[in-house]
């Protein structure tokens, strides 16, 4: 990344238009497209006092302010702070037409997981949350019991766990209590609770009451009362009911 010949090199592609950029595709000015431009790359935290200013700011005006290219900005930015510093990419621009079509769709289920793969990058847990907040309270693009269905009851049908995910009589009261009105997702922190004292990105959320599993309350508000009533579940496995025990309006 020092090495001279190197950076003459990196620059030159960038400037042709033929450098690679974030989410793949070729850089540009705009940074719109298949991904992010180098210059969307917004600055998440700084590791050394030069740099802390630049925390939250795009890396066009990093290198503006800066007088260089931004190619050459980046790449010392991370020498100076011996690869430590940390970087988050822009959100990406979504029509809200287009995010209503698929969020509404028949075939969409609300999720998001890759079995922690993304737990440095992305806390990943949030979707819940926003689903509300966005889709339902803020572009008012479906009513509240649909987002429920969406959150709940269509993941465990796609699951196979046909005894979960609603409430009726003889069901597991697994029942979520929150303040709709109030419901946020708060700012994320790093937490380091993994083995080891390995961290990850952890992101909560305001407006939560009671969290309850079997009957429980595993959670008051954001504080774990230590209850563990819950167990774990597997497709067809005990605790799925089989389709044809279960009563037809129950799977709708």
């Amino acid at each position: 990344m020092a090495d001279a010949e190197w950076r003459r090199k990196l620059v030159e592609e960038y400037d042709s238009g033929n450098g690679p950029r974030l989410g793949g595709g070729l850089e540009s000015e705009d940074g719109a497209g298949a991904g992010d431009g180098i210059t969307t790359m917004i600055v998440e935290h700084s590791h050394t006092e030069g740099n802390a200013k630049y925390e939250g700011m795009r890396m066009g005006d990093i290198c503006k302010d800066r007088g260089q290219h931004v190619v050459l900005c980046l790449l010392d930015m991370c020498l100076e702070e011996d690869l430590k510093i940390e970087f988050r990419s822009s959100p990406k621009p979504c029509p809200l037409s287009s995010l209503k079509d698929i969020a509404c769709s028949p075939f969409t289920v609300p999720g998001l997981s890759d079995g922690g793969a993304h737990a440095k990058f992305n806390p990943g847990n949030f979707y819940t949350t926003s689903f509300i907040t966005e889709i339902c309270r803020k572009h008012s693009m479906m009513d509240l019991e649909t987002a429920h269905w969406k959150l709940s009851k269509y993941p465990a049908q796609a699951a196979g766990l046909l005894d979960r995910g609603h409430l009726a009589e003889g069901m597991p009261a697994d029942i979520i209590v929150y303040d709709y009105e109030n419901l946020k997702i708060l700012p994320g922190h790093v937490a380091h609770d993994l083995p080891g004292d390995d961290w990850r990105r952890v992101c909560r959320a305001e407006g939560y009451h009671y969290t309850m599993v079997n009957g429980k309350i595993t959670f008051e508000g954001n504080e774990c009362t230590g209850a563990t009533p819950g167990k774990l579940l597997r497709h067809g496995s005990e605790g799925a009911t089989p389709l044809h025990q279960v009563p037809a309006a129950s799977r709708l």
